[in-house]
Parts: C-alpha cells; sequence; structure tokens
C-alpha cells in the first residue's frame, strides 16, 4: 500500500510482480516470486526514492519463541547479566499473551470411568479398559 501511495502501481502476477510508475508511465522495479513472497531488488533503482518499506518485529517477543518461549524474566535476566550472545539488551515486558504458550498450559479432562466390563475372556484388556 505505501507504494501505491507514493504513485505507483503494483502488478502482482503468478512468477513476478512489477512496480510501474504512473506519473512516469514506466516500471521502475520488478521482482521475483520466491516461495510465497515477491522479492525486489532496492539496490537496482538508486535513481527512484523508495524508502517506504519497513519491516517491524518485537524483539522480546521473537527471542521468547527462539529460546524455546522461556518467559520474559528469564529474557530481561539473561540479557542484564549478558549470558547470551546477541541477545539485545531491550526491556521485555510481558504486553499480550503467547498463543503457544497458552495451549502449552492448557490441560485435558479424563475420561469418564466405565462402570461395565467390556471384556468377554479371561484377563483380556482392550486399550479403553487401561
Amino acid at each position: 500500500s505505501q507504494l501505491c501511495d507514493l504513485g505507483n502501481k503494483v502488478i502482482f502476477e503468478k512468477t513476478h510482480c512489477i512496480i510501474h510508475s504512473i506519473s512516469e508511465n514506466k516500471s521502475i522495479l520488478f521482482g521475483h516470486r520466491h516461495n510465497n513472497v515477491y522479492m525486489i531488488d532496492l539496490h537496482a533503482s538508486i535513481e527512484y526514492e523508495i524508502i517506504c518499506l519497513v519491516s517491524t518485529s518485537d524483539v522480546s517477543w521473537l527471542w521468547h519463541r527462539r529460546l524455546g518461549h522461556a518467559s520474559l524474566d528469564l529474557l530481561s535476566k539473561l540479557s542484564k547479566k549478558d549470558l547470551v550472545i546477541g541477545l539485545p539488551n531491550a526491556p521485555f515486558i510481558k504486553d499480550k499473551l503467547c498463543h503457544a504458550c497458552q495451549l502449552g498450559k492448557q490441560t485435558k479432562t479424563s475420561f469418564k470411568s466405565k462402570n461395565m466390563v467390556s471384556t468377554t475372556r479371561c484377563l483380556e484388556l482392550f486399550h479403553m479398559d487401561l
């Protein structure tokens, strides 16, 4: 949407994409599709000023996932004592709930016990009787 706001037209094809300048009536950027992502070489367009592409991520939650869903308190301690190489000195604040951690903490209810015997021979056990 940022490219369109700058007065460009973005055309997505099956194998590539084209960014077309409406004001100059010519194509300014070409990209190719890699898996399900369209890749654009921004170095090829030095003559055009395109500074709108930004990617943001929450560093604390990224490291939470990288270190096996470690608690943010633990990440804060590791960061302060500089125990992990590459771990930034960023504030690790629990401002939201991690979906994977929430699912991991849910417990299943047990099955209802059976009041009748479902075996027909002596010492015969089925997996449902265990």
